[in-house]
């Protein structure tokens, strides 16, 4: 019980009736799965480890693959900028935490993945770009279904926005304390 009405349906119409590969057109899947046109690159999916990214590529949608979602308003901004036609909302992207930064570039958090950072008392080490599926141009609640996100997000920002990370040192971190980059 959610304490909420919810709808489940499939990512994809058809992706859980397939029997076999010879079922589904794989290039046309991932297209639909990760909202990319057809003259758009496809992600890349090197940087993440193996063993921390978890894909269901066949017969199921691609998911959360760490712990902690991180993203700064900068790059919400940013989007937003490039899709003036578009409501570019943080709840879009569902990130657990979004931080202010004065850090340079149009999506800072981008330059963090291989470092650590304190907010707080807690440490968190940024592992890698979030790259982002079709999920980001649903609709809900007042959010209007939008596939034009996706368009900006992939010509802005390769398709990736915010940083996965996981906790080094736990601890307890409050709306104000910093965000310090350290190492």
């Amino acid at each position: 019980m959610v304490g909420r009405e919810v709808t489940l349906w499939p990512v994809v119409a058809g992706a859980r009736e397939a029997t076999s590969s010879e079922d589904v057109d794989l290039l046309e899947e991932m297209e639909a799965l990760m909202a990319r046109a057809g003259d758009e690159p496809r992600p890349d999916f090197s940087s993440p480890s193996p063993e921390l990214l978890e894909v269901q590529a066949r017969g199921g949608p691609f998911f959360d693959a760490f712990p902690l979602s991180l993203m700064s308003q900068r790059s919400i901004d940013s989007l937003a900028a490039t899709a003036p036609e578009s409501r570019i909302d943080v709840r879009r992207f569902r990130p657990n935490l979004l931080v202010e930064t004065s850090e340079p570039g149009s999506f800072p958090e981008q330059a963090w993945i291989g470092h650590r950072l304190r907010i707080g008392e807690a440490v968190l080490a940024i592992q890698s770009a979030i790259i982002r599926c079709v999920m980001t141009t649903h609709g809900f609640a007042d959010l209007p279904k939008d596939p034009r996100v996706m368009r900006a997000l992939v010509a802005a920002a390769d398709g990736n926005l915010g940083v996965y990370a996981t906790l080094e040192e736990p601890g307890v971190a409050r709306r104000g304390d910093a965000l310090v980059l350290i190492d």
